[in-house]
């Protein structure tokens, strides 16, 4: 969870346009960061399709998107076997 932190304290505090960053991989989909300026990051999980959650302005912190992350991938499988 430190990595985590430390990368999200890495990205840039003020953005001009959205930034898609990629962290790794988690239940062999990739997962990371979408950063609007205008909104609160969204955490996303993807793999044949692409799923995203918005994180909390108020929590945007490594154990909030872990859990996201968990959350998003465990319903992963059911929302590909329903659009299949």
């Amino acid at each position: 969870m430190v990595a985590l932190g430390e990368k999200l304290e890495s990205l840039p505090a003020l953005l001009r346009q959205l930034l898609k960053v990629a962290f790794g991989k988690k239940h062999s989909l990739e997962f990371g960061l979408i950063v609007d300026p205008e909104f609160s990051p969204d955490v996303y999980v993807e793999g044949w399709i692409i799923r995203k959650a918005r994180l909390s302005r108020d929590h945007p912190g490594p154990r909030a998107m872990l859990i996201a992350l968990e959350r998003l991938a465990g319903g992963y499988q059911q929302e590909y076997q329903q659009l299949r």
